[in-house]
């Protein structure tokens, strides 16, 4: 019995053109449903309380450095390179449903189980990218009313406010 031929390898780079026009639009149909499910439970929370996060041994042993807001959002682009190099529709689909389920998925948990986290303070000398994301989550704190305002846990490793206590989701 002879196995089924293997489909030919596509190099890394020549997978990138192939379905452009799909690819841009799943960016055009993800980002705004991550940012919903992000966000949504941080505009209007369902419990005016949250759990309150312990600090851990691991808490101890690994304090708050800012230079993490590197690997942090390198999250965002790990997100994007398997639909750059999908080939195929199916592919790109399959991305689709696992990304969307995932982040209402997540967006159910943070409006169910809110979280709050003790914050480090501001550090001295933090690199810009971390200044860029501080100032991003203060104006949306500000916005949204700190005592409401909720950001995903490592959120509040990476972007700590001058409050003592941050609310996370």
């Amino acid at each position: 019995m002879n196995a089924p031929a293997a489909a030919p390898s596509i190099p890394l780079l020549a997978r990138v053109p192939k379905r452009f026009g799909s690819k841009l639009l799943l960016l055009v149909l993800l980002a705004p449903l991550l940012n919903l499910c992000y966000f949504l439970p941080q505009w209007l929370p369902l419990f005016k309380t949250a759990h309150r996060i312990p600090v851990t041994p691991i808490d101890r042993l690994m304090p708050f450095n800012p230079w993490w807001v590197y690997a942090y959002l390198s999250m965002y682009v790990m997100i994007l390179i398997p639909p750059v190099l999908a080939v195929s529709g199916d592919q790109l689909r399959r991305y689709a449903i696992g990304m969307a389920v995932m982040f209402v998925a997540a967006a159910v948990c943070f409006f169910l189980y809110p979280v709050a986290y003790d914050r480090p303070p501001y550090p001295t000398g933090a690199g810009p990218l971390y200044r860029l994301v501080v100032r991003m989550d203060q104006r949306a704190v500000a916005k949204y009313a700190a005592s409401r305002a909720r950001t995903p846990p490592l959120g509040c490793r990476v972007a700590p406010q001058p409050t003592p206590t941050r609310r996370c989701w």
